[in-house]
């Protein structure tokens, strides 16, 4: 009886499953080579000026991992994330990386800069106010969103 059960409910289950998996295929990209990676970094630096290059490196919904690319220009956006913690990782360059504070006018007030370089991690936790200035040769990071829904509920 109880495995007539198990089967009759599998019945009613899978199909829906299997329906949300083929939707959920186009946000799906689960693996980068490091060479796509450095192909991304050249194609960002590459690209005429701008002050930040976002590009996906690897995404599954509602995860995404880009790789971001800044450069020196006068004016950069400071940024806030109210639905997701970020975990950076610096892959190239250095600069001065703010976090914390408020935003008044387009710029943070009260953050703490800490100078970042090759090889160092950032975390964010989401609504924290950040930016990153770029010394001279820009800085590239690699930023994993995780929406903090989907955070709360690993705890």
């Amino acid at each position: 009886m109880k495995l007539r059960n198990f089967l009759f409910a599998a019945f009613l289950v899978l199909p829906a499953t299997g329906a949300f998996a083929q939707a959920a295929m186009p946000d799906l990209k689960t693996f980068a080579s490091s060479a796509d990676v450095q192909a991304l970094l050249a194609k960002a630096k590459a690209t005429p000026l701008k002050g930040n290059v976002s590009q996906n490196i690897v995404f599954v919904a509602p995860y995404r991992v880009n790789l971001e690319y800044r450069r020196v220009v006068p004016k950069l956006e400071v940024s806030q994330h109210a639905n997701e913690h970020l975990l950076m990782y610096v892959v190239d360059g250095s600069g001065t990386h703010i976090m914390g504070g408020t935003i008044v006018d387009g710029a943070i007030q009260g953050g703490t800069p800490t100078h970042v370089s090759k090889g160092d991690f950032i975390f964010l936790p989401a609504k924290t106010a950040h930016e990153r200035i770029p010394d001279e040769g820009g800085i590239a990071v690699v930023t994993i969103h995780v929406p903090v829904e989907t955070a709360a509920a690993g705890q």
